[in-house]
């Protein structure tokens, strides 16, 4: 394989794992923000919700489809908040169970909203492609700059 075919491939790989950054850091914009500019604290599983709808395309032989809620509690300034927050399939593989200590992010002016920033509660989607994309920033770029280097060379030898 020819040095430019090379570098042409490492560009494609590196555009590849700028948009997997990119995405994450979209679909992650809550919990990034919420980290980043509000205050932190630990809450506690009060109960886990599960409710049985009937879906639009059923997908078990009644017809129901379960949603898992957590019911998180939390305290600040003494006084005790409450927020629900979908867990995904987590509940229902026993990861998050009643009294876990589950992480918060509030701001000081509305402390009965909440955010939580717990790894199993982020965004599904983010949580899958941030190895990847973290995986493709690391190792690409070196691969690239030695090919772009390489390539710069033979062009000013044959100048």
């Amino acid at each position: 394989m020819t040095a430019s075919k090379k570098l042409k491939q490492l560009t494609f790989s590196l555009l590849i794992g700028v948009g997997f950054l990119l995405t994450v850091l979209g679909t992650g914009f809550e919990a990034i923000s919420a980290y980043l500019r509000g205050d932190l604290i630990h809450g506690r599983v009060e109960r886990l919700d599960i409710k049985q709808y009937r879906a639009s395309r059923p997908t078990s032989s009644n017809g129901l489809v379960e949603r898992h809620n957590l019911v998180i509690q939390y305290v600040v300034d003494d006084e005790e908040y409450t927020t629900t927050v979908n867990s995904h399939f987590y509940t229902a593989m026993n990861i998050i169970e009643e009294g876990d200590s589950i992480l918060l992010s509030y701001q000081k002016a509305t402390p009965e909203k909440s955010y939580v920033l717990s790894y199993a509660l982020y965004n599904v989607f983010s949580s899958i492609m941030w190895p990847f994309a973290l995986l493709i920033l690391i190792v690409i770029p070196p691969q690239w700059y030695v090919q772009y280097r390489r390539i710069k060379k033979a062009r000013e030898n044959i100048a």
